[in-house]
């Protein structure tokens, strides 16, 4: 009768921990677009060990505003500099470094790949070039245009500029729309984009992504393991490939 019990009794308790698995919210996470390419391969190494995520991309610097507006999520992945701001407020209990990236810009498939060697062959192509699409308030976006007052090129900044408030810059030069997209490598190949060239290291300003266990979050075990994953070994690859630079190898 004893042994009866104790088995009724594991067995209820192992149904009631389906159950409840069964009943967890996907993970709210709220990513740059940087990661996006990375996330197609990580996010099902995540899934299969048990953790189910909602991911919306975004660049960082409208997360960061809804955010700071009160919006609430499990996991935050954006811009070291955002994710330190968010653990200093007390909005986050734990950020992880994930990988650097860098930035560059891509042409139309067709068209002759950019030689850039220096900063003075940056500005001549984009002197000469009919329009370029830059994110409005992406890190490379903001820097780009920053760089374009600073060698003199207001005119093509004003008049041969479209600025992309959300998505990738690569959508509009695949659509025709511009002759140039400049963002961060991975997005330009996330985007489909294929005949893009890195920015030389003079004109680089490497950005380190983080992510970040927000304080909101009621499902700490399930994000403590996705951004063990994340940040694993394993992982190491599937960021490489597209295009950034994994942290931990």
């Amino acid at each position: 009768m004893k042994r009866r019990t104790l088995l009724t009794t594991a067995l209820a308790s192992l149904v009631s921990s389906r159950v409840f698995a069964a009943d967890m919210l996907p993970l709210k996470v709220l990513s740059s677009m940087a990661a996006q390419g990375a996330f197609k391969e990580i996010e099902p190494m995540i899934r299969r060990a048990g953790v189910a995520m909602n991911i919306e991309f975004s660049a960082t610097v409208p997360i960061s505003e809804r955010l700071q507006k009160g919006e609430t999520a499990d996991l935050v992945v954006i811009g070291k500099a955002g994710v330190d701001r968010l653990v200093k407020e007390g909005k986050a209990i734990k950020a992880v470094d994930l990988f650097v990236s860098e930035e560059g810009l891509a042409v139309a498939d067709n068209a002759p790949t950019p030689v850039i060697r220096n900063l003075e062959d940056f500005r001549k192509l984009v002197a000469g070039t009919p329009s370029i699409a830059v994110t409005a308030r992406g890190v490379s976006g903001l820097r780009l245009q920053q760089m374009m007052r600073d060698l003199g090129l207001n005119e093509v900044l004003e008049k041969r500029t479209v600025l992309v408030d959300e998505g990738f810059t690569g959508t509009r030069l695949l659509k025709g729309e511009v002759a140039m997209a400049v963002q961060q490598l991975s997005e330009l190949q996330a985007s489909g984009a294929k005949n893009f060239v890195r920015f030389p290291d003079e004109m680089q300003v490497p950005t380190t992504f983080s992510v970040a266990i927000m304080r909101s979050t009621v499902q700490n075990k399930a994000a403590e393991n996705a951004v063990r994953i994340m940040s694993s070994a394993e992982a190491g690859p599937a960021w490489e490939r597209s295009l950034v630079k994994p942290l931990r190898k």
